[in-house]
């Protein structure tokens, strides 16, 4: 590749494009993207124009996704809190500014509640547990607990924000920031010698990621918890507190946790842990 902008071609333009910028964050892509069209065009060099093409990578090739032996290689580096985060991005097919958005309050039994925001506004999206999700969170709770003791022996006073990704510095808690996730990512990636992006997360979501059904049986156990969402009484009771699909879904989990068969489905769970933790 020629050094001089005035000989870059059409390979040049992809090489940045597809490699230099390939799973940055879109507002580093048109920053970057642009500098280098701007540039070129200073050189009179009109390639960018030519090839008419955006900021945007061209779509991620099918067989960027991770292998079972990956996915294991690069759990086996993570630590804190970057299980969880690359749970959720493989797992729960989360973005990372979804991720960050969460409360402590969003997270429920068997399913995560996400505000999404997108072109044509927000709306609420309900993403069932994987199976192995609740163990993460345990595990990351002991993380999140930790930083707390940390700034309060620093700051005793130090208010605790309800968001679910936090870190202590100098005594005060903060909300991770997307970049800081991103970089937070590349570190365990050059670690594990695995190269992954938040969209390599994304295409292996789609190869493992198990229907609904499927994700019901593994998490509870039983398809008897799905089929409560056809019963007339729990429609009707929770259909006019609906704004959207995800919504819906939701309220329905909320009471059939409320419901005898949710809390017995609890007790069992809270049962199950106590036996776990006295082995």
């Amino acid at each position: 590749m020629s050094a001089s902008p005035q000989e870059w071609d059409g390979d040049v333009v992809n090489f940045i494009r597809d490699v230099l910028l390939r799973g940055s964050p879109a507002s580093i892509n048109k920053e970057y993207y642009a500098t280098a069209s701007r540039y070129a065009s200073f050189n009179k060099n009109k390639i960018f124009e030519i090839m008419k093409i955006t900021e945007h990578p061209s779509k991620p090739n099918e067989e960027d996704k991770l292998t079972n032996e990956e996915v294991q290689l690069v759990l086996n580096e993570a630590e804190g809190v970057e299980r969880l985060i690359f749970h959720m991005g493989l797992q729960l097919n989360l973005r990372y500014r979804e991720m960050l958005s969460l409360c402590v309050n969003d997270i429920y039994q068997d399913h995560v509640c996400v505000m999404r925001k997108d072109k044509y506004g927000t709306s609420l999206r309900t993403v069932i547990f994987h199976p192995d999700t609740k163990k993460e969170l345990e595990k990351y709770e002991i993380v999140r607990n930790t930083e707390i003791s940390w700034a309060k022996r620093v700051n005793e006073n130090v208010e605790v924000p309800d968001y679910l990704f936090i870190h202590q510095e100098k005594g005060e808690l903060s909300v991770y920031s997307v970049p800081a996730i991103h970089y937070m990512m590349k570190k365990l990636s050059d670690r594990s010698g695995i190269k992954f992006t938040i969209k390599t997360l994304k295409n292996t979501n789609k190869e493992i990621s198990p229907a609904i059904e499927e994700r019901w049986d593994l998490v509870h156990g039983t398809q008897e918890v799905l089929d409560t969402y056809t019963e007339p009484d729990i429609i009707e009771e929770n259909i006019t507190a609906a704004v959207n699909g995800d919504e819906y879904l939701s309220s329905i989990l909320s009471s059939w946790h409320k419901s005898p068969r949710g809390q017995e489905w609890v007790e069992r769970q809270k049962m199950q842990s106590k036996i776990k933790s006295s082995d």
